[in-house]
């Protein structure tokens, strides 16, 4: 009797502090907080979700920080808590938005050095930094590459990898990844094999660079010989001043040196355009260099989404108002205007080439007679130009002036006719990305979350303005806005 009534005690002060136990998680729940991170934390561009596709199937990767809380205290109006932080891999479903794999990386105190963040797609990998150099398989959320596996790879990084994220450089471009050794020593990062190779170094000078460095030293070289040449007929006009040389002899020796020196003049002009031609294009792609670092950034503001002007078709468009429009000159280039209480309206003109130059010609017209408020043309993070759909644009605007003003997505066609138009609920779109008859946005509608992490993630169809979105924070499917 007095066994069975000492195994009810023990079993009704288990089933107890069980209960405790998980009424008092469920307090503490209260306060976890779950977001997607990724971009924006070092000087490096970088994205917030990677998309990839495969027989059919698409997933969005993303890197969650996980901060679950074990205790808190309220002093005022400010709580304090204590949390664990954990850094998970996860995938959603490309078509519902679904959550679809989560994988955990590492704990937050198993990290040394920040940011954590992702790097970037290359070789079906999703790679990543958190405190080290890593890849996953974006479907089965495998780890492919780590420290360690890299250094089994290559003995001669054995020791050398540094757990900094700054030592590791993603190329969006050529999708290489450069690594800078402990001893200093540079190395390239084949993404497929993950063969690491000795860098060369010395090839660091631009190809324009190069080339007009060339082109200087021609002209310098033959400004010499056409110095050498006037030097001759110098001292041919002292010769004859002299009388040590005939008029004839004189004549004789000018004549020569003038068609000698005549060609040179042609070869100058000619340089001279190959000079500015180089730089010209060294501008261009420094331009289109730079337009794709500032779209590539993540969470660049409402402004930093879009453009006011544009050209499709051989033609010019432009989201501006009446007064704008009057202060448009002849030529054309990507404008961004920042007019908070801009209503802006489609205008169009032809565009054509002069002297390798965009010039609106003909008469600027509108199209269409919608107004959008702070209105511009939505970047590609790919070209930093904007989005070209089929017969169209999508155009950012606001629904209303202020700090809460809400991101309205439009798709218009050329004409300015508005195929579909939708309220995204968001102030910005922290990071985005087109895929084929979609476009995946990432933002924050959540005021509890710190900058830099985002709780929704939006897939908006393009062919009729659909959303379907998942939170981060509740970890749950929810109504597109």
């Amino acid at each position: 009797m007095a066994k069975r009534l000492a195994f009810r005690i023990v079993i009704i002060t288990v089933l107890a502090a069980t209960g405790f136990i998980f009424l008092l998680r469920s307090c503490l729940a209260k306060f976890d907080e779950r977001a997607a991170i990724g971009g924006g934390g070092s000087s490096q561009a970088a994205s917030q979700f990677l998309v990839f596709e495969k027989d059919g199937k698409g997933v969005i990767f993303s890197l969650v920080q996980y901060d679950r809380t074990t205790s808190y205290s309220r002093k005022g109006g400010s709580t304090n808590k204590s949390i664990v932080r954990t850094f998970y891999a996860q995938t959603n479903d490309l078509a519902t938005a679904a959550k679809t794999g989560s994988q955990k990386i590492k704990k937050g105190h198993d990290i040394k050095a920040y940011p954590v963040e992702l790097m970037g797609a290359a070789s079906d990998k999703a790679w990543l930094f958190a405190g080290e150099l890593m890849a996953y398989d974006p479907f089965t959320l495998t780890r492919l590459a780590d420290a360690a596996i890299i250094e089994e790879k290559n003995p001669v990084l054995k020791g050398k990898l540094i757990n900094e994220r700054r030592y590791y450089e993603f190329d969006n471009d050529s999708k290489q990844i450069r690594i800078t050794a402990a001893d200093g020593s540079i190395y390239d990062l084949n993404p497929n094999t993950l063969v690491a190779s000795a860098a060369d170094e010395g090839k660091t000078v631009n190809a324009a660079d190069k080339k007009i460095k060339e082109l200087d030293k021609y002209t310098a070289d033959l400004r010499e010989v056409q110095k050498a040449a006037y030097d001759r007929l110098r001292e041919a006009n002292r010769k004859y001043q002299e009388k040590l040389l005939s008029a004839k002899q004189y004549s004789d020796s000018a004549d020569a040196i003038g068609k000698e020196v005549k060609p040179m003049d042609r070869q100058f002009d000619s340089l001279e355009v190959l000079i500015r031609d180089v730089k010209s294009q060294q501008r261009t792609e420094e331009q289109t260099i730079n337009r794709k670092k500032n779209a590539r950034r993540t969470g660049g503001g409402f402004t930093g989404m879009k453009t006011n002007t544009d050209t499709l078709y051989g033609r010019w468009y432009a989201l501006f108002t009446n007064e704008e429009l009057e202060k448009a000159g002849e030529h054309f280039d990507h404008q961004a205007l920042y007019n908070e209480s801009a209503r802006n309206k489609l205008f169009t003109a032809v565009v054509t080439l002069k002297e390798n130059n965009w010039i609106i010609a003909g008469e600027k017209t509108t199209a269409g007679e919608a107004v959008y408020l702070q209105g511009g043309f939505l970047l590609s993070k790919e070209t930093g130009l904007p989005v070209h759909l089929q017969n169209g644009f999508l155009i950012v605007h606001k629904d209303r002036i202020g700090n809460d003003g809400v991101v309205q997505l439009t798709r218009i066609t050329t004409d300015g006719k508005q195929m579909w138009s939708i309220s995204t609920g968001l102030k910005e779109f922290y990071d985005w990305q087109l895929r084929g008859d979609k476009l995946i946005v990432a933002g924050t509608d959540n005021k509890d979350l710190s900058s830099g992490e985002v709780n929704l993630l939006q897939v908006i169809n393009l062919q009729n303005g659909a959303v379907v979105a998942y939170d981060f924070f509740t970890d749950k499917i929810r109504a597109g806005k």
